[in-house]
Protein backbone atom coordinates (compact mmCIF):
# COMPACT_ATOMS: atom_id res chain seq x y z
CA UNK A 1 0.00 0.00 0.00
CA UNK A 2 1.28 3.44 -0.87
CA UNK A 3 0.43 5.97 1.83
CA UNK A 4 -0.32 9.52 0.79
CA UNK A 5 1.84 10.63 3.73
CA UNK A 6 4.80 9.14 1.89
CA UNK A 7 4.36 11.22 -1.27
CA UNK A 8 7.63 11.69 -3.14
CA UNK A 9 9.10 14.92 -4.52
CA UNK A 10 7.98 16.11 -7.93
CA UNK A 11 10.89 14.33 -9.62
CA UNK A 12 9.17 11.05 -8.72
CA UNK A 13 5.86 12.37 -10.04
CA UNK A 14 7.48 12.65 -13.44
CA UNK A 15 9.06 9.19 -13.37
CA UNK A 16 6.53 8.15 -15.99
CA UNK A 17 7.99 10.48 -18.58
CA UNK A 18 11.44 8.89 -18.52
CA UNK A 19 12.35 6.34 -21.18
CA UNK A 20 9.53 3.81 -21.51
CA UNK A 21 9.52 1.07 -24.19
CA UNK A 22 7.02 1.29 -27.04
CA UNK A 23 3.62 0.04 -25.95
CA UNK A 24 2.17 -3.16 -27.38
CA UNK A 25 -1.29 -1.57 -27.09
CA UNK A 26 -1.61 1.95 -28.49
CA UNK A 27 -4.45 4.28 -29.49
CA UNK A 28 -5.85 3.19 -32.84
CA UNK A 29 -5.52 -0.52 -32.04
CA UNK A 30 -8.49 -2.88 -32.07
CA UNK A 31 -9.53 -4.26 -28.68
CA UNK A 32 -12.12 -6.79 -27.52
CA UNK A 33 -14.04 -6.79 -24.23
CA UNK A 34 -13.17 -10.44 -23.55
CA UNK A 35 -10.79 -9.72 -20.65
CA UNK A 36 -13.24 -7.22 -19.15
CA UNK A 37 -16.08 -9.75 -19.37
CA UNK A 38 -14.03 -12.14 -17.21
CA UNK A 39 -13.60 -9.55 -14.44
CA UNK A 40 -15.45 -9.88 -11.13
CA UNK A 41 -18.12 -7.16 -11.31
CA UNK A 42 -18.93 -5.76 -7.87
CA UNK A 43 -21.33 -3.22 -9.36
CA UNK A 44 -23.08 -3.42 -12.70
CA UNK A 45 -23.12 -6.11 -15.36
CA UNK A 46 -20.10 -7.51 -17.28
CA UNK A 47 -19.45 -6.12 -20.75
CA UNK A 48 -19.63 -9.01 -23.21
CA UNK A 49 -19.62 -6.98 -26.41
CA UNK A 50 -19.15 -3.36 -27.46
CA UNK A 51 -22.40 -1.59 -28.29
CA UNK A 52 -22.05 0.09 -31.71
CA UNK A 53 -21.55 3.85 -31.52
CA UNK A 54 -21.23 3.87 -27.71
CA UNK A 55 -17.98 5.15 -26.14
CA UNK A 56 -16.63 3.34 -23.10
CA UNK A 57 -14.30 4.57 -20.35
CA UNK A 58 -12.38 1.68 -18.83
CA UNK A 59 -10.66 3.25 -15.83
CA UNK A 60 -8.00 1.38 -13.85
CA UNK A 61 -7.63 2.19 -10.15
CA UNK A 62 -6.50 0.85 -6.78
CA UNK A 63 -7.54 1.51 -3.20
CA UNK A 64 -3.87 2.03 -2.31
CA UNK A 65 -3.48 4.83 -4.88
CA UNK A 66 -4.54 8.15 -3.37
CA UNK A 67 -4.74 9.67 -6.86
CA UNK A 68 -7.11 6.88 -7.91
CA UNK A 69 -9.35 7.52 -4.93
CA UNK A 70 -9.41 11.24 -5.68
CA UNK A 71 -10.54 10.64 -9.27
CA UNK A 72 -13.46 8.32 -8.44
CA UNK A 73 -15.80 11.29 -7.79
CA UNK A 74 -14.64 12.72 -11.12
CA UNK A 75 -15.75 9.56 -12.93
CA UNK A 76 -19.08 9.71 -11.12
CA UNK A 77 -19.55 13.31 -12.31
CA UNK A 78 -18.88 12.14 -15.88
CA UNK A 79 -21.41 9.35 -15.36
CA UNK A 80 -24.09 11.84 -14.28
CA UNK A 81 -23.56 14.07 -17.30
CA UNK A 82 -22.95 11.63 -20.14
CA UNK A 83 -24.63 8.32 -19.22
CA UNK A 84 -27.89 9.36 -20.83
CA UNK A 85 -25.93 10.18 -23.99
CA UNK A 86 -24.69 6.61 -24.25
CA UNK A 87 -21.30 6.82 -22.50
CA UNK A 88 -20.50 3.80 -20.35
CA UNK A 89 -17.95 3.64 -17.51
CA UNK A 90 -16.29 0.66 -15.86
CA UNK A 91 -13.82 1.29 -13.03
CA UNK A 92 -11.61 -1.79 -12.75
CA UNK A 93 -9.57 -2.34 -9.60
CA UNK A 94 -6.19 -3.78 -10.60
CA UNK A 95 -3.00 -4.90 -8.90
CA UNK A 96 -4.62 -6.02 -5.66
CA UNK A 97 -5.58 -9.48 -4.44
CA UNK A 98 -7.93 -8.64 -1.59
CA UNK A 99 -11.39 -8.42 -3.11
CA UNK A 100 -13.01 -7.90 0.28
CA UNK A 101 -10.83 -4.84 0.87
CA UNK A 102 -12.20 -3.33 -2.35
CA UNK A 103 -15.77 -4.18 -1.34
CA UNK A 104 -15.24 -2.60 2.09
CA UNK A 105 -13.76 0.50 0.48
CA UNK A 106 -16.78 0.87 -1.80
CA UNK A 107 -19.14 0.36 1.16
CA UNK A 108 -17.39 3.20 3.01
CA UNK A 109 -16.63 5.67 0.24
CA UNK A 110 -18.25 4.44 -2.94
CA UNK A 111 -21.94 4.32 -2.15
CA UNK A 112 -22.66 7.24 -4.47
CA UNK A 113 -21.02 5.47 -7.42
CA UNK A 114 -23.60 4.43 -10.01
CA UNK A 115 -21.31 3.23 -12.82
CA UNK A 116 -19.94 -0.31 -13.04
CA UNK A 117 -17.05 -1.37 -10.79
CA UNK A 118 -15.06 -4.57 -11.28
CA UNK A 119 -12.18 -6.36 -9.58
CA UNK A 120 -9.32 -8.30 -11.16
CA UNK A 121 -6.49 -9.90 -9.15
CA UNK A 122 -2.81 -9.44 -9.94
CA UNK A 123 -1.78 -11.26 -13.09
CA UNK A 124 -5.32 -11.38 -14.47
CA UNK A 125 -5.86 -11.37 -18.24
CA UNK A 126 -7.04 -7.75 -18.14
CA UNK A 127 -3.86 -6.70 -16.40
CA UNK A 128 -1.62 -8.41 -18.97
CA UNK A 129 -3.63 -7.68 -22.15
CA UNK A 130 -4.58 -4.10 -21.28
CA UNK A 131 -2.60 -2.53 -18.42
CA UNK A 132 0.80 -4.09 -19.09
CA UNK A 133 0.35 -4.08 -22.87
CA UNK A 134 -0.31 -0.32 -22.78
CA UNK A 135 2.77 0.17 -20.54
CA UNK A 136 0.68 1.72 -17.77
CA UNK A 137 3.10 2.48 -14.95
CA UNK A 138 0.96 4.59 -12.65
CA UNK A 139 -2.66 4.61 -11.55
CA UNK A 140 -5.24 5.89 -12.22
CA UNK A 141 -5.34 5.34 -15.97
CA UNK A 142 -8.36 5.44 -18.29
CA UNK A 143 -8.84 3.78 -21.67
CA UNK A 144 -11.48 5.24 -24.00
CA UNK A 145 -12.89 2.71 -26.47
CA UNK A 146 -15.52 3.05 -29.19
CA UNK A 147 -16.62 0.48 -31.77
CA UNK A 148 -13.80 -1.80 -30.69
CA UNK A 149 -11.06 0.81 -31.22
CA UNK A 150 -8.83 2.12 -28.45
CA UNK A 151 -9.13 5.88 -28.97
CA UNK A 152 -7.38 7.48 -26.00
CA UNK A 153 -5.44 6.56 -22.88
CA UNK A 154 -4.34 8.67 -19.94
CA UNK A 155 -5.13 10.08 -16.52
CA UNK A 156 -8.88 10.53 -15.96
CA UNK A 157 -8.28 14.25 -15.41
CA UNK A 158 -7.56 14.48 -19.14
CA UNK A 159 -11.08 13.35 -20.01
CA UNK A 160 -12.45 16.77 -20.85
CA UNK A 161 -16.05 17.49 -21.68
CA UNK A 162 -15.03 18.53 -25.17
CA UNK A 163 -13.28 15.21 -25.75
CA UNK A 164 -16.10 13.06 -24.41
CA UNK A 165 -18.75 14.92 -26.40
CA UNK A 166 -16.66 14.53 -29.56
CA UNK A 167 -16.46 10.77 -29.05
CA UNK A 168 -20.20 10.64 -28.42
CA UNK A 169 -20.95 12.70 -31.55
CA UNK A 170 -18.62 10.63 -33.74
CA UNK A 171 -17.98 11.38 -37.41
CA UNK A 172 -15.98 14.48 -38.34
CA UNK A 173 -16.18 15.82 -34.77
CA UNK A 174 -14.54 12.68 -33.42
CA UNK A 175 -11.85 12.72 -36.12
CA UNK A 176 -11.07 16.37 -35.40
CA UNK A 177 -10.60 15.48 -31.74
CA UNK A 178 -8.31 12.56 -32.62
CA UNK A 179 -6.23 14.89 -34.81
CA UNK A 180 -6.03 17.36 -31.92
CA UNK A 181 -4.91 14.61 -29.54
CA UNK A 182 -2.21 13.57 -32.01
CA UNK A 183 -0.88 17.14 -32.08
CA UNK A 184 -0.93 17.21 -28.29
CA UNK A 185 1.11 14.00 -28.23
CA UNK A 186 3.83 15.73 -30.24
CA UNK A 187 3.78 18.63 -27.77
CA UNK A 188 3.98 16.20 -24.87
CA UNK A 189 7.15 14.74 -26.40
CA UNK A 190 8.74 18.20 -26.24
CA UNK A 191 7.45 18.65 -22.68
CA UNK A 192 9.02 15.32 -21.75
CA UNK A 193 12.47 16.60 -22.74
CA UNK A 194 12.02 19.72 -20.62
CA UNK A 195 10.78 17.64 -17.67
CA UNK A 196 13.91 15.52 -17.88
CA UNK A 197 15.97 18.71 -17.69
CA UNK A 198 13.90 19.89 -14.73
CA UNK A 199 14.31 16.58 -12.88
CA UNK A 200 18.07 16.58 -13.50
CA UNK A 201 18.34 20.13 -12.17
CA UNK A 202 16.21 19.31 -9.13
CA UNK A 203 18.39 16.32 -8.25
CA UNK A 204 21.44 18.57 -8.56
CA UNK A 205 19.70 21.22 -6.39
CA UNK A 206 20.14 23.72 -9.20
CA UNK A 207 17.26 26.25 -8.97
CA UNK A 208 18.50 28.18 -12.02
CA UNK A 209 18.34 25.01 -14.12
CA UNK A 210 14.89 24.22 -12.76
CA UNK A 211 13.70 27.73 -13.62
CA UNK A 212 15.10 27.44 -17.14
CA UNK A 213 13.19 24.20 -17.67
CA UNK A 214 10.01 25.75 -16.28
CA UNK A 215 10.33 28.65 -18.71
CA UNK A 216 10.75 26.23 -21.62
CA UNK A 217 7.68 24.25 -20.56
CA UNK A 218 5.64 27.44 -20.17
CA UNK A 219 6.62 28.50 -23.70
CA UNK A 220 5.57 25.13 -25.15
CA UNK A 221 2.43 24.66 -23.05
CA UNK A 222 1.42 27.70 -20.99
CA UNK A 223 -1.36 25.78 -19.22
CA UNK A 224 0.81 22.81 -18.19
CA UNK A 225 -0.93 21.88 -14.91
CA UNK A 226 2.20 21.21 -12.82
CA UNK A 227 3.89 24.57 -13.48
CA UNK A 228 2.63 26.18 -10.24
CA UNK A 229 3.85 23.20 -8.19
CA UNK A 230 7.24 23.36 -9.85
CA UNK A 231 7.55 27.07 -9.08
CA UNK A 232 6.87 26.30 -5.40
CA UNK A 233 9.73 23.78 -5.42
CA UNK A 234 12.15 26.30 -6.90
CA UNK A 235 11.26 28.84 -4.21
CA UNK A 236 11.66 26.21 -1.49
CA UNK A 237 15.11 25.26 -2.77
CA UNK A 238 16.09 28.93 -2.68
CA UNK A 239 14.54 29.31 0.77
CA UNK A 240 12.53 32.17 -0.64
CA UNK A 241 9.63 31.72 1.75
CA UNK A 242 7.49 34.69 0.57
CA UNK A 243 7.61 33.47 -3.04
CA UNK A 244 6.97 29.87 -1.98
CA UNK A 245 3.96 30.98 0.05
CA UNK A 246 2.56 33.15 -2.76
CA UNK A 247 3.13 30.40 -5.34
CA UNK A 248 1.40 27.80 -3.15
CA UNK A 249 -1.61 30.06 -2.65
CA UNK A 250 -1.75 30.68 -6.41
CA UNK A 251 -2.26 27.00 -7.31
CA UNK A 252 -5.83 26.86 -8.59
CA UNK A 253 -6.15 23.10 -9.02
CA UNK A 254 -7.28 21.75 -5.60
CA UNK A 255 -5.61 18.36 -6.09
CA UNK A 256 -2.25 19.92 -7.04
CA UNK A 257 -2.50 22.38 -4.15
CA UNK A 258 -3.11 19.48 -1.78
CA UNK A 259 -0.20 17.53 -3.21
CA UNK A 260 2.14 20.51 -2.74
CA UNK A 261 0.90 21.18 0.78
CA UNK A 262 1.29 17.52 1.77
CA UNK A 263 4.81 17.43 0.32
CA UNK A 264 5.83 20.58 2.21
CA UNK A 265 4.43 19.28 5.49
CA UNK A 266 6.46 16.08 5.07
CA UNK A 267 9.60 17.80 3.75
CA UNK A 268 9.94 20.09 6.77
CA UNK A 269 8.48 17.79 9.41
CA UNK A 270 11.70 16.38 10.87
CA UNK A 271 14.37 18.95 9.93
CA UNK A 272 15.78 21.63 12.21
CA UNK A 273 15.63 24.50 9.72
CA UNK A 274 12.01 25.53 9.32
CA UNK A 275 10.37 27.81 6.74
CA UNK A 276 8.59 31.01 7.69
CA UNK A 277 5.34 30.58 9.62
CA UNK A 278 3.44 32.21 6.72
CA UNK A 279 4.23 29.18 4.53
CA UNK A 280 3.07 26.75 7.20
CA UNK A 281 -0.10 28.79 7.62
CA UNK A 282 -0.81 28.44 3.90
CA UNK A 283 -0.13 24.69 4.16
CA UNK A 284 -2.43 24.51 7.18
CA UNK A 285 -5.27 26.17 5.29
CA UNK A 286 -5.03 23.79 2.32
CA UNK A 287 -4.80 20.66 4.49
CA UNK A 288 -7.75 21.80 6.63
CA UNK A 289 -9.94 22.10 3.52
CA UNK A 290 -9.11 18.53 2.48
CA UNK A 291 -8.96 16.57 5.72
CA UNK A 292 -12.49 15.13 5.60
CA UNK A 293 -12.48 11.31 5.50
CA UNK A 294 -8.67 11.22 5.16
CA UNK A 295 -6.63 10.24 8.21
CA UNK A 296 -3.29 10.84 6.48
CA UNK A 297 -4.16 14.47 5.78
CA UNK A 298 -5.36 14.88 9.37
CA UNK A 299 -2.01 13.56 10.59
CA UNK A 300 -0.12 16.04 8.42
CA UNK A 301 -2.38 18.85 9.60
CA UNK A 302 -1.82 17.91 13.24
CA UNK A 303 1.95 18.15 12.78
CA UNK A 304 1.67 21.53 11.01
CA UNK A 305 -0.57 22.93 13.75
CA UNK A 306 1.92 21.74 16.37
CA UNK A 307 4.75 23.55 14.61
CA UNK A 308 2.61 26.70 14.54
CA UNK A 309 2.19 26.47 18.30
CA UNK A 310 -1.47 25.41 18.13
CA UNK A 311 -0.98 22.40 20.38
CA UNK A 312 -4.59 21.94 21.52
CA UNK A 313 -5.83 22.10 17.93
CA UNK A 314 -3.10 19.66 16.89
CA UNK A 315 -4.25 17.17 19.53
CA UNK A 316 -7.88 17.51 18.45
CA UNK A 317 -7.04 16.88 14.78
CA UNK A 318 -4.84 13.89 15.65
CA UNK A 319 -7.73 12.41 17.63
CA UNK A 320 -10.04 12.90 14.64
CA UNK A 321 -7.69 10.74 12.59
CA UNK A 322 -8.28 7.92 15.07
CA UNK A 323 -12.06 8.32 14.85
CA UNK A 324 -11.97 8.27 11.04
CA UNK A 325 -9.01 6.03 10.09
CA UNK A 326 -10.34 5.05 6.68
CA UNK A 327 -8.04 2.42 5.15
CA UNK A 328 -5.25 3.05 7.68
CA UNK A 329 -4.60 0.87 10.72
CA UNK A 330 -6.14 2.37 13.85
CA UNK A 331 -3.52 1.30 16.42
CA UNK A 332 -0.63 3.40 15.00
CA UNK A 333 -2.98 6.38 14.70
CA UNK A 334 -3.96 5.99 18.35
CA UNK A 335 -0.29 6.02 19.39
CA UNK A 336 0.29 9.04 17.15
CA UNK A 337 -2.60 10.96 18.75
CA UNK A 338 -1.51 9.96 22.25
CA UNK A 339 1.96 11.37 21.59
CA UNK A 340 0.44 14.84 21.17
CA UNK A 341 -0.32 14.80 24.89
CA UNK A 342 3.45 14.95 25.46
CA UNK A 343 6.07 17.58 24.65
CA UNK A 344 7.40 15.51 21.76
CA UNK A 345 4.71 14.14 19.43
CA UNK A 346 5.56 11.53 16.81
CA UNK A 347 6.84 12.72 13.45
CA UNK A 348 5.19 11.77 10.17
CA UNK A 349 8.11 9.44 9.39
CA UNK A 350 7.52 7.62 12.67
CA UNK A 351 3.82 7.30 11.93
CA UNK A 352 4.50 6.03 8.40
CA UNK A 353 6.91 3.40 9.73
CA UNK A 354 4.32 2.21 12.24
CA UNK A 355 1.58 2.11 9.59
CA UNK A 356 3.76 0.21 7.13
CA UNK A 357 4.35 -2.47 9.76
CA UNK A 358 0.58 -2.97 9.88
CA UNK A 359 0.09 -3.27 6.12
CA UNK A 360 -0.91 -6.77 5.11
CA UNK A 361 0.91 -8.17 2.06
CA UNK A 362 -1.34 -8.42 -0.98
CA UNK A 363 0.66 -11.06 -2.84
CA UNK A 364 -0.50 -14.63 -3.36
Amino acid sequence: MTLRLAMKPIVATFALILAIPAAALSPGDKVTPDAIAKADFIKGEPIKKWEPGKPYIISCWATSSSSSVLTLPMLQDIQKIYAEKGLKIVAINVGENDRQNVVSFLDQKGRAITHSVAFVPSGDTFQTEWVEAARVTQLPFSFVVKDGVYLFGGHPAKLTGEMLQAFIDGGDTQQAMLDKLERQEVTEGVITDHLRAYSTAQLAKDPDGMEKAIAAIATTQPDFPHLPRMMVDVALLRKDWPTATASLKAIENPQLALMSAALISRQYDSVEEQPASELFEAVEEILAKNMADDASIKASLARVKWKLGKKEEALSVARLAVLEPGQLAKEPLEAFAKSFETDKPQTLDELISALNLKVKPTGP
